[in-house]
């Protein structure tokens, strides 16, 4: 039996490769009411012949772990989907959306609103990130903006 082989869409997954240092600052909100400002890490490799890549994410506040993420990026049925899992104990979740222009846009609906990541890699070596809610019947707001350099 042959296995799938990556195709031009897969390959724009490795966009997302390698060790990114930055920060996250976070909007006000009941969790952080000032806002507030997180050191991050996360490290990105190929898996699964180059079908997929995988990440894994931690954000520091003064030289403790406050919050670890695991996502598994793929591309399949003409979509992008990210399966996330991560330390807040929630069951994993799935967004899905597409890649134009250097940037992944990625949603999923929820009780609480539209939630939206946003992966931009249009320059070498920088990674801008930013997640964003949209409640029923209200505007977006950005709950969390990324920004992250490759290593090396």
């Amino acid at each position: 039996m042959d296995n799938p082989r990556p195709t031009e869409a897969h390959s724009t997954l490795a966009k997302l490769k390698g060790t990114w240092s930055g920060e996250d600052t976070f909007s006000p909100s009941p969790i952080f009411p000032q806002g507030a400002v997180a050191q991050t890490t996360m490290v990105c490799r190929a898996a699964l012949g180059g079908l997929a890549v995988i990440c894994d994410y931690e954000q520091k506040m003064d030289g403790k772990t406050i919050f670890e993420g695991h996502g598994v990026f793929r591309y399949g049925a003409d979509k992008y989907f990210l399966h996330w899992f991560d330390s807040m104990g929630m069951p994993p979740t799935t967004y899905e959306g597409g890649f134009e222009d250097g940037v992944f846009t990625l949603d999923r609906d929820t009780p609480e609103g539209l939630f939206c990541l946003i992966y931009d890699v249009r320059k070498p070596g920088l990674m801008t990130f930013r997640m964003e809610i949209t409640p029923s019947g209200a505007d977006s707001r950005t709950m969390l903006d990324g920004r992250y350099r490759l290593a090396g």
